[in-house]
């Protein structure tokens, strides 16, 4: 099993993962602002309720988002871990890496990366029924108020492409369904920037009432 950490550009990266045929047919994005993310779907995708279990027996609930097409299937699960202590959600990463790898099949990968400055990892697996998944697992910075993890999983048949541009294509969006950047300072902690503006913080209300315009830190 590969191990590696990669941080991804999504400009260069996505534009040419999407310039491929396989999201020519019918693949558009798809946001919904009260799940708080956006992704490419091939269509619209059908909504279900369930639980995930931690190894550790916490159970939380779950919004699954799910579209298929010729090539596999295409699913976005939200675990809701509201209430959880700050020790359990340090966990939630490292702990969905061994809830997928354990649920069968042969783990061939596994890496940490940034999306949008946020923490993630990717997997991939060689299932049992002959199909490969591709995972990317990704947990919001505390400021932001999102108590989600997000967990897209592409399955497609061996002889068909790697669903990159699906994995690649998440971002979360806040309560406005403005999309959600993080940067790091020199400190380590994460902190909001203003879409565009090449890393600016996004500066706390109480800036206009004459209080401290600090970003929120993780």
């Amino acid at each position: 099993m590969r191990r590696a950490a990669l941080v991804f550009s999504f400009g260069l990266t996505l534009a040419i993962m999407l310039s491929g045929p396989a999201f020519a047919q019918g693949w558009a994005e798809y946001v919904n602002v009260d799940a708080r993310f956006g992704i490419n779907f091939p269509g619209e995708p059908v909504r279900s309720e369930d639980t995930y279990q931690m190894n550790s027996g916490a159970v939380f609930p779950t919004e699954v988002f799910t579209a298929s097409d010729a090539a596999g299937t295409y699913s976005v699960t939200i675990v809701d871990y509201e209430g959880a202590s700050d020790e359990l959600r340090d966990t939630l990463l490292d702990d969905a890496l061994e809830v997928y790898g354990n649920r069968g099949g042969e783990v061939t990968y596994e890496g940490f990366a940034v999306y949008d400055g946020m923490d993630s990892m990717m997997m991939q697996i060689s299932n049992d029924v002959p199909s490969r998944s591709f995972l990317a697992i990704t947990i919001v910075p505390r400021p932001s108020g999102n108590n989600k993890l997000y967990i897209v999983e592409g399955r497609v048949g061996l002889e068909q492409p790697v669903p990159g541009h699906f994995q690649q294509s998440l971002f979360i969006v806040d309560e406005n369904g403005d999309r959600i950047r993080y940067n790091i300072d020199i400190e380590g902690s994460k902190f909001r920037v203003v879409p565009g503006t090449g890393g600016q913080p996004l500066l706390t209300p109480q800036c206009a009432i004459g209080l401290p315009c600090v970003p929120g830190r993780t």
